[in-house]
């Protein structure tokens, strides 16, 4: 890496490292920097499923308007999407496991 791609990516990390330590849970709040690697190869896959996804809808859809879902028409495709990507986070935890 050049020095200014290694300082932009330290820039950026260091973000997700903060955005990630002022996260609060039950026990305290989550170590950025413990977490960062993990937290910024999933930012990076999701920004980059997100930009094909768009990708497709514009390739895809002949220029229409995406569908909606029943009883769920006040949430837009975008955010259907992040919605869906979130849920894959969803677990239900003890607080000895969170802990740890």
């Amino acid at each position: 890496w050049t020095e200014e791609i290694l300082r932009r990516f330290l820039e950026k990390a260091q973000c997700i490292i903060d955005q990630y330590s002022g996260f609060e849970t039950e026990v305290g709040n989550v170590n950025g920097d413990l977490t960062s690697g993990e937290n910024i190869a999933d930012n990076g896959g999701v920004r980059q499923s997100y930009l094909a996804y768009q990708n497709w809808i514009k390739n895809n859809n002949g220029g229409q308007e995406e569908l909606r879902l029943p009883g769920l028409e006040q949430i837009t495709p975008d955010q259907l999407f992040f919605l869906g990507y979130g849920n894959i986070w969803c677990e239900s935890i003890t607080l000895e496991a969170l802990q740890n």
